[in-house]
């Protein structure tokens, strides 16, 4: 799982996964390159799967993950 904040500046999006005590590995994006090249819906979150292919699919509709499991279970559905 890698975590991407979109639009946002690095030091602020590090000082939110702090303050709600996420510990993935995450990227910003804050001039919305990777936003528009997937064609992110307004709304956020957004979840993709990537495919072995390299192929990324949206998780749709979105789904709130509260386990590894859920994750588990949506990369099997949709990983291909």
């Amino acid at each position: 799982m890698l975590l991407v904040d979109v639009q946002d500046q690095p030091g602020a999006a590090l000082q939110l996964l702090a303050d709600v005590g996420v510990r993935l590995p995450s990227v910003t994006d804050p001039d919305g390159a990777l936003r528009s090249a997937l064609a992110l819906p307004p709304a956020l979150p957004a979840s993709y799967v990537i495919r072995p292919s390299g192929e990324p699919v949206r998780v749709d509709p979105p789904t709130p993950f509260a386990s590894a499991d859920e994750v588990a279970t949506t990369v099997g559905r949709l990983g291909g």
